[in-house]
C-alpha cells in the first residue's frame, strides 16, 4: 500500500489533510491496544506503524507553520489597510481641484459607482492614490477613453461632504449652470451620449 508515503509528500497536503492526518496517527499512536483491538485495526498498526510517527510529527508541523502563516497574514492585512488609510488621509487633504470634479460626478449622477476612463490623467492618479478603486476588471474601449466601473475609496466616501466638493442642497440655476459647466470633458460627453436628465 502506497497511500500512506503519499500522505507524507507535503506539496500535496492542505491543511484539512494535515489535520486529518494528524486526527489519525494520533488516534493510531495513542488509542490503547484493547480499543485498537475492538476497531480490527491492531494489525494495520503493526504493518504500517512504521509511518504513523512521522505523519503525526510531519502533519503537526504543517499546522503549527500554517497557523503561523495566518496570524502573520492578518498581522501583514492590519498594517498594510492602516498604511492605506493613512495615505488616503494624506491624498484627501492634498485632492486638488480636478480630483474634486471627478468626485462630483457621484453625487451628480446618484449612483455609487461610475465608468470612468482610466487613462484619464486625473482619474488615473485618482486610482493610484487609492481614492478611486475599479470594481470590475472588465472594461470597454470608447470615445472618451478605456471606460472601467470605479467607487469612491469607503474611508474617503465616509469622511466626503458634498460641501467639500462644492455642492450644494438645492441649488440656484446660475450655480448649477457653473456645477455642470466645470463638469470633466468625458463626463459632459458621456451624458450628451445617454441624455442624462440631470441638467
Amino acid at each position: 500500500m502506497s497511500f500512506i508515503p503519499n500522505l507524507l509528500d507535503i506539496g500535496k497536503v492542505t491543511v484539512k489533510t494535515a489535520f486529518l492526518i494528524l486526527l489519525i496517527s494520533s488516534c493510531l499512536l495513542f488509542l490503547p491496544q484493547s480499543i485498537l483491538l475492538k476497531l480490527e485495526i491492531a494489525g494495520f498498526k503493526h504493518e504500517f506503524g512504521k509511518y504513523f510517527g512521522a505523519a503525526f510529527i510531519a502533519s503537526a508541523a504543517f499546522l503549527i507553520i500554517a497557523v503561523l502563516n495566518w496570524f502573520q497574514e492578518k498581522i501583514n492585512y492590519f498594517f498594510r489597510k492602516r498604511k492605506n488609510a493613512i495615505q488616503i488621509i494624506k491624498a484627501i487633504g492634498e485632492m486638488d481641484y480636478k480630483e474634486a470634479l471627478v468626485l462630483r460626478e457621484f453625487y451628480i449622477n446618484a449612483q455609487q459607482s461610475l465608468d470612468m476612463p482610466i487613462d484619464d490623467p486625473v482619474v488615473a492618479g485618482m486610482l493610484n492614490k487609492g481614492l478611486l478603486y475599479k470594481i470590475s476588471s472588465m472594461g470597454q474601449m470608447s470615445r472618451d477613453g478605456m471606460m472601467f466601473p470605479v467607487a469612491i475609496n469607503k474611508l474617503l466616501k465616509d469622511s466626503l461632504k458634498p460641501e467639500r466638493l462644492g455642492l450644494v442642497l438645492n441649488p440656484s440655476e446660475e450655480k448649477s449652470a457653473e456645477i455642470l459647466d466645470a463638469r470633466p470633458d468625458w463626463a459632459k460627453s458621456i451624458t450628451r451620449r445617454k441624455s442624462n436628465n440631470w441638467y
